[in-house]
């Protein structure tokens, strides 16, 4: 269900999600393209998409960070049609701790 924005509230979200930024979530949900965080925002969730995640090779759900993991990412931007603040981590270069 794409979300009703307005100009105004894009950029009120964009200045409290600014590209470049870090921010923490807990992981919500594993998809086969990437994983949602609650990032404890009323409108919008996290996503770490597959491709920014750093991993080498191809990646699977048993490479993700367990449900209920705190996982920190840098803001790649807003999809402001499907709610999501989307982020990149390099959780795949290193060996997590889940």
């Amino acid at each position: 269900m794409a979300l009703e924005i307005t100009e105004e509230e894009k950029t009120k979200i964009n200045r409290e999600f600014p590209i470049g930024k870090v921010l923490e979530g807990r992981v919500i949900k594993h998809w086969p393209f990437g994983v949602f965080l609650d990032i404890e925002h009323e409108s919008f969730i996290g996503l770490i998409r597959i491709v920014d995640m750093g991993f080498k090779s191809p990646a699977n759900s048993d490479m993700f960070p367990k449900i209920g993991s705190l996982v920190e990412g840098e803001i790649l931007g807003c999809d402001f049609s499907n709610g999501q603040v989307v982020l990149k981590s390099d959780f795949g270069k290193r060996k997590i701790g889940n």
